[in-house]
């Protein structure tokens, strides 16, 4: 919408950012790449992380953000598995945890080409870790519980890390999760958040539909996130920053 558009732009601006070096769709989703064709017409783009998808006109949204991206000629990477930016001159990367590789023959991508119904869309959105300055930041997507569990498992296989061109990265390190699919019944993983032991969690949420957000999986984010549970539904836009090691999370209201 053109609020949403008008929010982004002058978030933007006022941080100074004239150019954006990654941007990241998580999903084809409307409501997950609604506004972007807007933001890349008004600031130019390094490189756009994006889903595999065979067919853009799945959502119009999708189709419009991808036909800005050819026309403004932004330079394109598919969002998988391993795939991620470390910058050493500022201390910051952010890594892709799902899906899986789309040539592997047994991504989730494969599943949304051949048939693409809400739940296999879901499966295949873009789970993101970002990490700067000993904080990481684990933002689900709509990702379902089979793909939580699946993420915890790989990690677990390696001790509770993961791993990005030879650095050792801890998933312990997890200061903030945005919930999966607006913490919609079901979203909250035991097994994951059991490795992520998050310090709080943050709730995407308007209109309450289908149940989003459920109490009984609010109710389970209070058990694990001790520094608490922002909810955009409650507090409005939620700004986290980043000063001397430590993260500190702020409500618009």
């Amino acid at each position: 919408t053109y609020a949403n558009v008008h929010m982004l732009l002058k978030t933007l601006n006022t941080d100074g950012v004239d150019k954006i070096d990654y941007l990241v769709c998580t999903s084809v989703k409307s409501e997950h790449c609604g506004s972007l064709a807007e933001i890349v017409k008004y600031k130019p783009v390094g490189t756009a992380y994006i889903p595999d998808v065979k067919n853009k006109n799945l959502t119009d949204e999708y189709a419009e953000f991808c036909a800005r991206l050819s026309d403004r000629g932004v330079k394109t990477e598919i969002a998988e598995f391993g795939k991620g930016v470390y910058s050493p001159d500022y201390g910051y990367g952010f890594y892709f945890l799902s899906p899986s590789v789309n040539t592997s023959g047994k991504s989730e991508y494969d599943d949304m080409n051949a048939k693409p119904v809400s739940e296999n869309i879901d499966a295949a959105s873009i789970v993101l870790w970002i990490g700067y300055s000993q904080n990481g930041f684990m933002f689900l997507s709509d990702a379902t519980a089979e793909i939580q569990a699946k993420i915890a498992e790989t990690i677990s296989s390696e001790g509770g890390k993961f791993y990005f061109d030879g650095m050792e990265i801890p998933i312990s390190d997890c200061a903030a999760v945005k919930t999966a699919d607006h913490c919609s019944g079901g979203s909250v993983n035991e097994i994951l958040y059991d490795l992520l032991d998050p310090g709080i969690a943050i709730v995407s949420a308007g209109q309450n539909v289908k149940n989003c957000p459920s109490p009984e999986e609010i109710s389970m984010l209070q058990l694990y996130c001790e520094k608490g549970v922002f909810r955009t539904d409650e507090s409005g836009t939620v700004t986290i920053t980043v000063s001397a090691g430590k993260f500190k999370a702020e409500k618009e209201f």
